[in-house]
């Protein structure tokens, strides 16, 4: 998306475009955009291979700056602050807020509403150069990853139009960021799409929203088998509970397990296998996700 706007708007200042495929994704953006520089006859190198003579290609190809969009790999500085137009870096968060990694699945589960880009200059550490370019946007609590890996999508072709305008203007300013409120996010791996039941109802639910397609999905064990769920529904609970038993199924409702939570019940709507296939209807009540 990003990048068939830059190729609308500035071709002719783009030398060479390098990705690389995420494991953690259901849909490869990195082989999504080597079909799009393919099919647009646009220079395009792995990144695997490029790492290893990027300073060489530098060179050879006379580019003066280079932009990160979505970036997870390490550009060495002595590489980019060499360069007249420098690093350019699109993070997914309203700066300082959540520098580091999955800046979007980490808001999510801890339920904020507002989210953005911020287009900044390469800095020192992790995350905090001077920002150029800020948008943000309201996510609200039924949203899930598709829909706001979407609406963040929409933002950076926004901000990419803004910045070429400011490129050919020479009209770049930026703002030094606010250290004193700089919070940061950790990478997350597989594993940390488990849910734990103990947690409140509340909590597995923006789980199961930030880990949903096109990530692999929040997951449990039913009956010694994993099951990746992906929608679910905080339902009101009408009963005291004298022990809690946390991932015990309360009820069925169409076939749909409500489930005890640490805090809370959770009604789970799509879950499937690790195949794929559904596994709705449940049928047995006296079943316990683990």
């Amino acid at each position: 998306m990003v990048l068939k706007s830059l190729l609308a708007q500035a071709r002719e200042t783009l030398s060479l475009v390098s990705s690389y495929r995420d494991p953690n994704v259901s849909e490869d953006y990195g082989a999504l955009i080597e079909a799009c520089c393919r099919q647009e006859g646009l220079d395009f190198a792995p990144w695997a291979d490029l790492k290893a003579r990027l300073q060489e290609t530098i060179h050879e190809k006379r580019i003066t700056g280079i932009v990160a969009i979505g970036w997870q790999s390490l550009i060495p500085s002595g590489v980019w602050t060499r360069l007249p137009d420098r690093l350019v870096v699109f993070h997914d968060s309203l700066l300082p807020r959540y520098r580091g990694f999955a800046p979007v699945a980490t808001g999510m589960i801890k339920g904020e509403d507002e989210f953005g880009v911020s287009v900044i200059y390469g800095g020192d550490g992790v995350d905090d150069g001077d920002i150029i370019i800020q948008a943000g946007t309201h996510l609200g609590p039924e949203v899930y990853m598709g829909e706001a890996i979407e609406r963040i999508g929409e933002l950076y072709c926004e901000a990419a139009g803004a910045l070429v305008l400011k490129m050919k203007s020479g009209a770049i300013k930026a703002q030094r960021q606010d250290g004193s409120k700089a919070t940061y996010a950790i990478w997350r791996g597989p594993e940390d799409c488990r849910i734990e039941w103990r947690k409140s109802a509340r909590e597995i639910y923006n789980l199961i929203r930030a880990v949903s397609y096109p990530y692999p999905g929040a997951f449990s064990y039913l009956r010694g088998k994993r099951i990746r769920i992906w929608r679910s529904e905080i339902v009101p609970e009408e009963v005291r509970f004298e022990i809690r038993d946390p991932g015990k199924i309360w009820r069925l409702e169409g076939g749909r397990p409500v489930v005890v939570c640490g805090e809370g019940l959770l009604q789970l709507s799509d879950m499937t296998d690790e195949l794929g296939n559904s596994i709705l209807p449940v049928t047995r009540l006296r079943e316990t996700f683990v």
